[in-house]
């Protein structure tokens, strides 16, 4: 299967530039909308910058318990969940790894040594590789000879597949496992204990554990230095807080460990651009309970071009808008969330999307005071314009010394330096892709398209 040609959908974004940025302009009036959408989207920085402020400071000082805390039966602060240490082990752990061969060659043997030897495991367990493959390659042969070799490894070849979630159901039907562990092709945990570590919280209660993903290439470009400290805030930061606030958390895709019967039950829907969302969000409005934990790390390597990241982030904008319009108002509705999670579950599906236009504003009412030099603000609200840009740099600020205190690895400081320098560009880049993503929303355009990998020597 060729992958399609990739472009930068540069006429999409003039047309979403337009109609986003330029054409409300139109519609304010100078001497009342315009200073009214100022001080509006004034607001919605504050508002998202003190949520922001307020997760770094849930992350740092308010910490999980270790495995040894977990041992003695520790009770944590605001998960109010009395961890117990008088259970059993797990039976039996399955392990499944997906990949879609022709993209992630060269990547699929070292993944398989890492599980197979780089690890510790509490009990009797089984790997489950669901690959899929348009054609027979030589790296089958490799990993048949492995199998063959090591009877825990298993293989599956989900014939027909075109999709993630369709490897990783075939993985699941085959699982025998009390616990199953999702894993993508790239991913590796470095903790050695990470099964262990996982199993305390499904055997108290839990049914996902989901764990931090961190970027191993980060040393390769630009693009791979950004992500890296981008996944630094969202998992060691972001999803820590909220889930140590609202005890709730954000299946990612990877890096997660599930009880058995609740995964069987739930799986994953092939025709969801972002299959671990829409499964999240069926998890949480049926009464499931989610946990995140930052102290499972596992690597995984960053797109390094801006290329190969436009097409795996526009997937991803286009996944969550479509999980947002889909579940937001059951979410609102659930009996099984309570407030705090329904605001939590606002924020992060549809103020985040609000967001998106609402903060591109300031640019269009930017250029055109700067066209017509015309001042329409009062004294009082020019202040609180400034406040505001100081206020977001703040934040932003807050944000990066945030990740550098809790790191998941060794960087080195020039690593936050590009990020403190390029992240206004890089943020905008965001906004953009996103936008495009609403543009094939609307215009039904949801392939499932593969992030290409960069090629490696095996």
């Amino acid at each position: 299967m060729k992958p399609p040609k990739i472009t930068f959908d540069f006429p999409k974004v003039i047309l979403m530039g337009l109609t986003v940025v330029i054409l409300p302009l139109l519609a304010y009036d100078r001497l009342t909308a315009i200073s009214e959408v100022k001080l509006l989207c004034s607001i919605l920085y504050c508002l998202t910058g003190t949520a922001i402020i307020l997760e770094v400071i849930f992350a740092i000082f308010i910490k999980q318990p270790s495995l040894e805390q977990f041992k003695k039966g520790h009770r944590n602060f605001l998960l109010k969940k009395h961890i117990k240490d008088n259970y059993r082990l797990p039976r039996k752990i399955s392990i499944i790894i997906v990949a879609y061969l022709p993209n992630e060659k060269d990547l699929i043997i070292e993944t398989l040594n890492h599980f197979l030897f780089n690890l510790r495991y509490p009990s009797d367990y089984e790997i489950i590789l669901a690959y899929n493959s348009p054609t027979v390659l030589e790296i089958e042969r490799d990993i048949q000879l492995m199998s063959q070799e090591y009877p825990q490894l298993k293989l599956l070849r989900v014939e027909g597949s075109t999709s993630k979630a369709e490897n990783q159901n075939q993985g699941i039907n085959v699982a025998s496992g009390e616990m199953i562990a999702l894993f993508d092709a790239d991913h590796r945990p470095i903790n050695e204990d990470c099964f262990a570590r996982a199993w305390h919280w499904i055997a108290n209660g839990y049914d996902v554990v989901q764990g931090r993903c961190a970027i191993r290439n980060y040393k390769d470009t630009l693009i791979t230095s950004l992500v890296a400290i981008e996944f630094e805030i969202i998992y060691g930061l972001c999803h820590e807080a909220r889930s140590i606030f609202t005890n709730t958390a954000i299946f990612g895709g990877s890096n997660a460990y599930w009880r058995t019967d609740t995964l069987k039950r739930v799986k994953f829907n092939k025709k969801m651009l972002t299959e671990d969302i829409d499964a999240t969000l069926r998890l949480i409005t049926s009464g499931y309970k989610l946990v995140h934990d930052r102290t499972i790390v596992a690597t995984e390597e960053a797109p390094s071009t801006v290329k190969s990241l436009w097409r795996q982030r526009k997937r991803w904008s286009q996944g969550w808008l479509e999980c947002t319009l889909g579940y937001q108002g059951e979410v609102i509705q659930s009996k099984h969330l309570n407030l705090w999670q329904k605001i939590h579950w606002f924020y992060v599906l549809g103020y985040r999307e609000l967001f998106l236009p609402i903060s591109l504003q300031t640019l269009g009412l930017i250029f055109l005071q700067w066209m017509t030099g015309e001042e329409v603000l009062s004294e009082q609200a020019h202040f609180f314009l400034d406040f505001t840009l100081v206020y977001t740099l703040i934040a932003g600020w807050v944000t990066l010394f945030g990740a550098m205190a809790i790191k998941s690895q060794r960087y080195d400081f020039k690593v936050f330096l590009i990020y403190f320098i390029a992240n206004i560009p890089y943020t905008i880049l965001k906004i953009v892709i996103s936008l495009v993503a609403w543009y094939d929303h609307i215009a039904g355009e949801t392939s499932w398209v593969v992030t290409p990998r960069a090629e490696k020597k095996i």
